[in-house]
């Protein structure tokens, strides 16, 4: 081992490890809380790494479903197009269903989180 007042990496592992034979021996209780600590970060990483494909998992869903909506629109455009042209009076009974259908989607699209 070096001089340094912080050993290198390795170094300090072979001194937890017990395999350098010029360093003292820990304590079973310092070499228990060192277990303790390393096992409660790797616990907070698994954790973190989980909220973090949960978090990606939510935001795809909601950017899927809002992808849904804009081409159920743009369908119900199409069809109210092609319906309308020939009648007036049904074109703007279509375009009120196809307001409805924006409302409704832009309402589940808000309450979509709300779920989680």
């Amino acid at each position: 081992m070096s001089s340094d007042l912080i050993p290198r990496p390795r170094d300090g592992m072979r001194t937890i490890e017990g395999r350098d034979p010029l360093s003292p021996r820990l304590p079973i209780k310092v070499k228990r809380a060192i277990d303790r600590e390393s096992a409660w970060g790797l616990a907070n990483a698994a954790r973190a790494q989980a909220v973090g494909f949960v978090a990606e998992a939510r935001v795809e869903a909601a950017e899927m479903v809002t992808e849904r909506a804009m081409l159920g629109v743009h369908r119900l455009h199409q069809v109210r197009e092609a319906l309308g042209a020939s009648d007036p009076i049904e074109a703007d009974e279509l375009s009120g269903l196809v307001r409805d259908f924006t409302l409704v989607s832009r309402a589940e699209l808000r309450n979509l989180a709300r779920g989680w």
